[in-house]
C-alpha cells in the first residue's frame, strides 16, 4: 500500500500525502510503527516524502508573496538525504547573516557566510539538541507545516553544546 501511495504521488500531478493516517478517536493521525518493525522504513520514507512535498509547495507560495511585498526573508529549504543504512533524515540550513524561516527538519546545518568559503559550514546539529540549547531564538509561526522564525543566531557557546564537531 506504502510502494502504490508513492507511486501514485509521483505520477499525479496534484501533490498528495503518500504517509499513512489513521483514524483515532475521530481524529486523524499519523500511523506510526516501532524502530523494530519491519515497515518502519517504509512508514518512515512516506513521512519524510509528505513532509517534503508539503515543504516545497509551502516554500514556493512563501518566497512568491514575501517576494510581491519586498521582504527580505529568507524561506529555508526542507532537505531529505537517504542515509546509508536505508533509512532517511532531512536537515535546513541556518545561516548567521539572514532571518530565516527554517522547516522543522531532523538536522540544522549551520553557515557563516562571513568566514572563508572552506569553514563556512559550521556544522550539523540535531533538531531537539538545538531547541534545548538555543529554543529561545526559535519563534513559531504556527504555519503548517511548521516553520520557524530566527533573526538571531547562536552564541558560539550554544553551538559548542549542540555540534559534535564544529569549525567555530
Amino acid at each position: 500500500m506504502l510502494k502504490h501511495a508513492e507511486e501514485i504521488v509521483r505520477t499525479k500531478s496534484r501533490p498528495m500525502n503518500p504517509a499513512p493516517l489513521i483514524l483515532k478517536d475521530g481524529e486523524i493521525a499519523d500511523f506510526s510503527v516501532t524502530e523494530n518493525s519491519p515497515i518502519f522504513s517504509d512508514v518512515e520514507r512516506a513521512r519524510k516524502i509528505a513532509a517534503l512535498i508539503y515543504y516545497q509547495e509551502q516554500t514556493e507560495k512563501l518566497m512568491k508573496l514575501y517576494e510581491q511585498k519586498g521582504k527580505d526573508l529568507f524561506v529555508g529549504k526542507y532537505t531529505l538525504n537517504q542515509r546509508e543504512t536505508g533509512g532517511y533524515e532531512s536537515y535546513s540550513a541556518w545561516s548567521k547573516t539572514v532571518p530565516t524561516l527554517l522547516p522543522k527538519t531532523d538536522f540544522i546545518a549551520f553557515v557563516d557566510p562571513t568566514k572563508p568559503e572552506s569553514q563556512r559550514m559550521l556544522g550539523l546539529a540535531k533538531w531537539e539538541d538545538v531547541v534545548r540549547v538555543a529554543g529561545d531564538l526559535f519563534l513559531d509561526t504556527r504555519m503548517f507545516p511548521a516553520r520557524f522564525y530566527v533573526s538571531k543566531f547562536p552564541s558560539e557557546e550554544q553551538l559548542a553544546a549542540v555540534i559534535p564537531e564544529q569549525r567555530l
